[in-house]
């Protein structure tokens, strides 16, 4: 991805906030365990924002046949934060195309270990959403 590029994707995804949210719904059971949407602390990858942008500009590769289709747009992405810090159950709620819905679902789950969401001081499995934005620019 070319710097422009990456520098855009990147302003994207700042002026759009990284906004994320474990409100998704009140509680999703998996088996015999829940994962919450309510915390008191939320997740956070290790680093903090800036770190995680810095994650996404390294990992993400715009997919050639999305970028050659100039297919652009905003995906979001719903997982859960276990209390190990790893992430499971990703899965696209707001699709784009299939190859950039792909390539958010691999980045994610390629992502590295994530500070758990807590409730009292304890670790807990936590609903998480994200929203990436796709965008080319000066091709």
């Amino acid at each position: 991805m070319s710097k422009f590029i990456k520098a855009f994707f990147i302003a994207a995804l700042l002026f759009c906030g990284l906004s994320v949210n474990a409100q998704v719904n009140n509680q999703q059971t998996s088996g015999d365990t829940t994962a919450h949407s309510s915390v008191d602390v939320l997740p956070e990858f290790k680093g903090g924002e800036k770190a995680f942008v810095d994650y996404l500009t390294k990992a993400i590769v715009y997919p050639m046949v999305a970028r050659k289709k100039n297919v652009q747009g905003r995906i979001i992405l719903v997982f859960t934060v276990e209390k190990d810090g790893s992430l499971t159950n990703i899965r696209v709620v707001k699709k784009v195309s299939p190859e950039i819905d792909a390539e958010a679902v691999r980045v994610i789950r390629e992502s590295p270990h994530w500070i758990p969401g807590t409730i009292k001081g304890q670790p807990v499995r936590t609903l998480f959403a994200i929203p990436l934005n796709f965008n080319l620019t000066g091709k």
